[in-house]
This record gives C-alpha cells, sequence and structure tokens, in this order.
C-alpha cells in the first residue's frame, strides 16, 4: 500500500466518521466508540504500510 492510497483511506475513513458523528442520531458513547475503532484500523493499516507490523496474510480458519 502506497502513502497516496493510506492518505485517500485517511480522508474517507474522517469523511464517513464526520457525516455518522453529524447526521446519525447516535449516543456520544457510541460516537466515541467508532471513532476509536477508526483510529485503530488507520494505526494498524499505516503500521503494515511501513512494514513493523509484518502482513496481513492470515487465513481465516474454515469451520465445517
Amino acid at each position: 500500500m502506497g502513502i497516496l492510497t493510506f492518505i485517500l483511506i485517511c480522508v474517507g475513513l474522517g469523511l464517513v466518521v464526520t457525516l455518522i458523528r453529524k447526521y446519525v442520531p447516535l449516543p456520544d458513547a457510541v460516537q466515541t466508540l467508532i471513532l476509536v475503532a477508526v483510529i485503530i484500523v488507520l494505526v494498524v493499516l499505516l503500521l503494515n504500510a511501513l512494514g513493523i507490523f509484518g502482513h496481513l496474510d492470515y487465513q481465516i480458519p474454515k469451520i465445517r
């Protein structure tokens, strides 16, 4: 993932979070939870892009 892709993801997620916080009537606790989840996702993506976190190529086990 390049830096341009990461910037576009940040802008897109920021726009989505802003629209949710502004137009969707949710309790403050839920809005904070959404914001924290987005920040965690961005941190993981940044660490993955820098090669610190490693590759996220984990296989999901199939349930029979």
